[in-house]
């Protein structure tokens, strides 16, 4: 359950969201970078009223990557980029390479 203001971040894929639960974090999985739906950001919006939460992103290191964060970034003005090491494609990938998941 996700607690007034405690971070979520938000990731591309399932593979990405497993790891990042796995690595201690609250999550939620956009499933493509070309399926961010009307629904998708309308949840997030609410939760960011109601919770007060603070949103996070590891993108994706390619274009659509990228795009779905800006996406995000119109409806969660908030939302924090973070950059993965250019050795890792997704964070599953960094996830494995670093905790050996």
């Amino acid at each position: 359950m996700l607690r007034p203001e405690e971070p979520l971040y938000i990731t591309e894929g399932c593979s990405d969201c497993w790891a990042m639960l796995s690595s201690g974090r609250k999550a939620v999985a956009i499933p493509s970078a070309t399926l961010l739906s009307k629904a998708d950001k309308d949840l997030l919006c609410n939760l960011s009223d109601r919770l007060a939460t603070s949103f996070h992103m590891y993108p994706d290191r390619d274009a659509p990557g990228e795009q779905l964060f800006l996406q995000l970034k119109e409806v969660l003005p908030t939302l924090e980029h973070h950059q993965l090491p250019p050795t890792c494609k997704d964070f599953s990938d960094y996830y494995v390479s670093h905790f050996g998941g």
